[in-house]
């Protein structure tokens, strides 16, 4: 069994048990404009199914690269990317951590090989960023960081390492994409 260090340090102190999913403050809300400006608000509502099947491909993407490359560790971009990284964590067996509001939540140890993980690339603004003022510090100058995404809108101006190419992972409308999680704070 893998070991899932679930570390938070003194500044995020831990009283929530089971509705951690809800509580983490939003790194991109497609409601309040943020990554999700322009869209249409109607959208397409994503199942579990299509989640599932779409992170299994991805995974088969990841192990089939021709470099070789695993990942040590496994960063979840919250709160979207928190189910997908969960579901490569576990068939990698390998720890999971986080990144919320642009800050990494734990020390990713010695770990070099780091996989973040998100649901969709949007405008790819989030993960822009994240390589950026996160990876790009020199506290990490010495880890191969490669990102993995579960849907891809046409919009994106970010090349993420592992995706999926082809309908309905990779969005080339406008259509808001409905995760089942969004549904559990309205």
């Amino acid at each position: 069994m893998a070991n899932f260090p679930f570390l938070y340090g003194n500044k995020f102190p831990f009283p929530y048990g089971d509705k951690f999913p809800l509580i983490l403050n939003l790194l991109k809300d497609g409601k309040s404009g943020k990554d999700g400006e322009g869209m249409n608000p109607g959208g397409r509502y994503v199942d579990y199914a299509e989640i599932s099947a779409g992170i299994r491909q991805l995974y088969d993407r990841i192990v089939a690269a021709p470099d070789g490359w695993r990942p040590e560790a496994i960063v979840a971009v919250a709160r979207g990317g928190l189910v997908p990284a969960a579901h490569l964590s576990y068939r990698f067996d390998r720890p999971i951590f986080f990144i919320d509001d642009y800050i990494l939540l734990s020390d990713l140890g010695g770990h070099r090989n780091i996989l973040v993980v998100d649901e969709i690339n949007d405008s790819g603004q989030a993960l822009h960023r994240i390589r950026r003022e996160v990876f790009g510090q020199p506290a990490h100058a010495h880890r191969e960081v490669r990102y993995a995404v579960l849907y891809t809108r046409y919009t994106t101006t970010f090349a993420a390492d592992y995706f999926l190419d082809f309908p309905p992972y990779y969005v080339d409308n406008d259509d808001y994409q409905f995760f089942p999680w969004e549904e559990a704070g309205s």
